[in-house]
């Protein structure tokens, strides 16, 4: 009797847990579905969005070797394509650079600018750590009111929610053009996300980690 009393309060509990799962899920799910709902009227194609003095290009994994992650090429291309049909005049490229040896704003500049675009119309904010840095900082630090964001669709929608949120009148395109093998766990990763964000510009409101003297984008 004791080990199919044992037996059963293990079968309680995993069904709990998967039930707790489920639960969260769901949350998790309505919680993107509801700022897909609000932000979707701000996303649009290369060809449909409007024009913008800035585009503001969230940084990406870059190899050791200096080449873009494929994540990270799409959204450099997607820029420099905005920019060359002159739907953008400037270009911030916001990313992590914590360490001397991890830079992703000079290489992912560097491509750009082997992509047709004048080095002098992008300027590199190197504490864009996360999205919510990149949207804090493009206000705070660069004086931006506007802008268009470019990144990955599945990330867009959290970057739009979160920089309008903080003030800044934003649209958004989406630099997508392949199916990459990990983007089940990038799925996964925003729809986490999406519950950090909401915190963050409702609740906590941090600042930034890194701040320092306003450098607007002429």
């Amino acid at each position: 009797m004791k080990k199919k009393s044992i037996t059963a309060y293990i079968k309680k509990i995993f069904f709990a847990l998967m039930a707790l799962l489920l639960v969260i899920g769901c949350m998790t799910e309505a919680i993107f579905r509801y700022i897909q709902y609000k932000v979707s009227p701000f996303v649009y194609t290369v060809k449909t969005v409007p024009s913008s003095h800035v585009g503001i290009v969230f940084g990406a994994r870059v190899y050791s070797n200096k080449r873009l992650a494929p994540v990270t090429l799409e959204r450099v291309t997607t820029a420099a394509l905005l920019y060359e049909q002159k739907k953008i005049q400037k270009i911030l490229i916001s990313g992590d650079n914590r360490t001397a040896h991890y830079n992703e704003p000079v290489i992912m500049r560097n491509a750009a600018v082997e992509m047709g675009v004048h080095q002098t119309d992008i300027t590199l904010d190197y504490a864009g750590f996360r999205t919510y840095d990149t949207c804090y900082r493009a206000k705070e630090i660069f004086a931006m009111k506007r802008a268009t964001l470019i990144t990955q669709e599945l990330h867009l929608w959290r970057a739009i929610y979160t920089c309008r949120a903080m003030g800044l009148d934003v649209k958004g395109v989406a630099a997508d053009s392949h199916q990459f093998s990990y983007m089940w766990s990038f799925y996964v990763r925003e729809r986490l996300a999406m519950i950090l964000a909401l915190f963050q510009v409702h609740i906590s409101k941090p600042r930034s980690h890194h701040l320092g003297k306003v450098e607007p984008i002429p």
